[in-house]
């Protein structure tokens, strides 16, 4: 049906585009990665929030306000703090209320 340089020239270009899907995978595995650390960070610091004590989250407000006025002096660190702190704040409550609901058979 196929004549042999065909079938041969056919397995080298499989060869080849086997080898480049393999390449692209670890290029999104990688990728992947660097966007998911950032998250996991997050992840690490809500869970050990949910494991601290009532008292430690009694003096969050005052540390909070602290650590807000030493940034604010800080004005490097001010302006995107406040341009994405509401947006991170929400992200946050939207992932703690995805973890607290059961999960669904």
């Amino acid at each position: 049906m196929f004549a042999q340089r065909e079938l041969t020239r056919l397995g080298d270009l499989k060869a080849v585009m086997r080898y480049r899907i393999s390449v692209r995978r670890v290029i999104c595995t990688v990728h992947t990665q660097r966007i998911a650390a950032p998250l996991h960070w997050i992840d690490r610091v809500h869970a050990c929030w949910q494991q601290a004590g009532p008292l430690t989250r009694l003096a969050a407000g005052p540390a909070g306000w602290w650590l807000l006025r030493s940034l604010i002096r800080r004005r490097k660190l001010a302006g995107p703090l406040m341009r994405w702190g509401p947006t991170i704040w929400g992200i946050l409550r939207r992932f703690g209320q995805t973890r607290r609901r059961p999960a669904r058979a």
